[in-house]
């Protein structure tokens, strides 16, 4: 790619003789790469990163004062863009897969010898220069403007498309090549609830994710137009999907961090077209991915979606339910306070919308719409004290309804509402206060569990979309932040309590199975990595 570069490198080692060693038997400037600072445990690697900018670390796992997994873990929460690589001298497999858990690039064993050394740096600088390459705005802007030709409806001249792929840098011809595309979930409704640079730093985030896994291993080429991200493979359809299913596992568990516990989660789908050949049939491609992902409305989205297995719905001989039939079903079961029967008819019509394959969201809202209105209107009629509030309810329900973008979220946001109306009208507020206590004892009693909402609700015996309001209107919290604050809390006691415990070690006590999603958690809630804590408090 023409990228030539000295990358930076600290190494970090206790024994003086690899200390002494290793920077003289590698020709580390052929490699395109300068040890520019030699130390001997990872506090010191720490405090020299914090007066200068590295690319790499070559990092022991086995130190004193701070071992290679816990530096692996702090470098990776403040300098992210720094790859780490763990340096041992026995194939030590359990530290090897923490080290993946923390965020760690790779793993190199003492014992092999200079050419394989040389091999492994030799492709880290292919990624590094990658990585500098897939930084250059103009690229970018040209792959933007090649997807916006394949979504196109108009012909665009062969000619034209060509001149932006080379300037986009990707291929001119395409042989038997398929278009996939990724698209955050309930993206209308997250552009409601969040900052523009929220949404945007997690599309970055997808785009970055897929390059490193599908363009970096030449198995294809990212391209980004508004908040979409498409990637066109270079491998034939059923190699692309075998890949895929890995890829999009991981990408789904990477955007978690992202997902604070409201409704809607941060979920993303992935919708595949067809092959294609030239440019011409890779629009094509593209087009019928588009078209799968309309199914998304009714099959729900946190999935791939294959255009080759969708098979047409019947919606043109759907009977829309009646909505004055539904609104006064529903209105019988809030006057009886009867949540489960709600939930269970509500389920019904979810199932019926399901069953014909609708993919047109208008339907869907305009009924809950006109649903919602004629069950406050009959509400009205009974002078019910808390009329206001109400209103409001419904009105904010009637908005976010618009913003959704599948029948499962429009008919979560109904049952939800229909949940509160219940809470309302029933004045119960003693006894709600009464559940909030024991749902909070439970999960103090097993916060290092991988519980769940559902797992509370069970012991309460409550709908968990109905404890979930509870939390938020009684200690105005959602479950997820209540569970996080304990842990948190925990660990901050056994930071500074356990000094022998390690981080990854603390996080699986507190429940957390991936160390540096503790890590990045613990500096979002404290301003402190999990280190600068223990260091700051400790006795």
């Amino acid at each position: 790619m023409g990228v030539i570069c000295e990358y930076k490198v600290v190494l970090v080692e206790d024994e003086e003789i690899f200390r002494r060693v290793l920077p003289e038997i590698i020709d580390w400037n052929a490699l395109g790469f300068n040890i520019v600072k030699v130390v001997d445990n990872g506090r010191k690697a720490l405090e020299y990163l914090q007066e200068e900018q590295v690319d790499v670390i070559l990092t022991d796992i086995r130190m004193p004062v701070l071992n290679g997994l816990d530096l692996a873990m702090e470098v990776k929460n403040r300098y992210p863009m720094t790859k780490i690589i763990l340096l041992s001298a026995f194939n030590e497999f359990d530290y090897a897969r923490k080290g993946i858990d923390c965020g760690v690039y790779g793993y190199i064993l003492k014992s092999e010898g200079e050419d394989e050394i040389e091999r492994y740096f030799r492709n880290l600088k292919k990624t590094l220069d990658s990585e500098i390459f897939y930084e250059n705005r103009d690229i970018w802007g040209q792959r933007e403007l090649f997807a916006q030709y394949l979504i196109k409806e108009e012909t665009t001249p062969i000619s034209q498309i060509r001149d932006i792929a080379k300037k986009a840098r990707l291929p001119v011809t395409y042989e038997n090549c398929t278009v996939s595309l990724f698209e955050l979930d309930e993206k209308r409704y997250l552009d409601y609830l969040y900052e523009t640079e929220y949404i945007t730093q997690l599309i970055l985030h997808i785009k970055n994710f897929l390059i490193s896994r599908i363009e970096l291993k030449q198995l294809g080429y990212v391209l980004v137009s508004d908040s979409t991200v498409y990637v066109i493979w270079n491998i034939e359809k059923q190699k692309a999907l075998k890949r895929l299913g890995t890829i999009f596992t991981d990408l789904c568990s990477e955007v978690q961090v992202y997902d604070n516990g409201e409704e809607p989660q941060i979920s993303i789908t992935c919708a595949v077209g067809l092959p294609g050949s030239d440019i011409s049939g890779l629009q094509y491609s593209c087009r019928k991915a588009m078209e799968a992902l309309l199914h998304r409305i009714y099959i729900g989205g946190g999935q791939i979606i294959d255009c080759a297995e969708i098979t047409s719905g019947t919606c043109n001989c759907f009977n829309l339910p009646d909505e004055e039939k539904v609104a006064a079903k529903i209105l019988s079961y809030i006057l009886e306070g009867n949540t489960t029967k709600i939930a269970e008819y509500l389920e019904f019509i979810r199932k019926s919308f399901i069953d014909f394959k609708l993919t047109d969201m208008s339907i869907v809202t305009a009924f809950v719409t006109k649903v919602v209105l004629t069950v406050m209107n009959e509400i009205r009629k009974m002078r019910v004290n808390s009329d206001d509030e109400l209103i409001l309810k419904s009105s904010c329900l009637i908005k976010t309804v618009g913003f959704c973008d599948t029948i499962g979220c429009a008919m979560r946001k109904l049952e939800l509402f229909f949940n509160e109306v219940v809470v309302l009208l029933s004045d119960n507020f003693a006894q709600n206060k009464k559940i909030i206590v024991e749902a909070l004892e439970y999960i103090h009693s097993n916060y290092s569990k991988q519980i769940l909402l559902e797992d509370v609700a069970s012991h309460v015996n409550l709908h968990p979309v109905y404890l979930s309001r509870l939390f938020k209107s009684e200690i105005r919290k959602t479950f997820k932040r209540v569970l996080t604050e304990i842990r948190i809390e925990k660990a901050k006691k056994l930071l500074v309590s356990n000094l022998d415990s390690k981080v990854y070690e603390i996080s699986e006590m507190i429940g957390y199975e991936k160390p540096r999603y503790f890590s990045s958690l613990f500096k979002s809630m404290t301003g402190l990595t999990p280190l600068e804590y223990r260091e700051k408090y400790k006795v």
